[in-house]
């Protein structure tokens, strides 16, 4: 993906397949964070993550994370609809786990560290 957004002259041609599939890999992550989204805001109690489903959000921020990054790719997910919204949502997520899961707190602290500090030193 960030090699599709650097000039033509400095990048490798990739198959047309390549790009639909990293296309498809951040559509699919966005759905993810907005299905355990609207899960957490519509459970009655305390809403409940499987452990798998809390990997899938994991690797779906994780990937959203990596778009953000690099602001020329924006304009191909402009139907995603604001990634930091997104993060917002998935980190809120994450911060509702019932159980006291150091893994996931760890996990969570690590990736705001990245994002908050990718967003402080990439030039816009």
């Amino acid at each position: 993906m960030e090699e599709a957004a650097t000039p033509r002259s400095t990048r490798k041609e990739f198959e047309p397949w390549v790009l639909e599939t990293c296309r498809s890999c951040t559509e699919n992550a966005g759905l993810i964070i907005l299905a355990q989204h609207a899960q957490y805001k519509s459970a009655d109690n305390v809403p409940y993550h499987s452990w798998c489903e809390l990997q899938l959000l994991v690797g779906a921020y994780a990937v959203l994370l990596q778009v953000q990054s690099v602001p020329a790719l924006a304009p191909m997910f402009r139907n995603l609809g604001e990634i930091d919204s997104l993060l917002d949502a998935a980190e809120m997520v994450l911060r509702s786990v019932p159980f006291t899961s150091l893994s996931t707190w760890r996990t969570l602290d690590a990736l705001t560290n990245v994002r908050y500090n990718l967003t402080l030193q990439t030039p816009h």
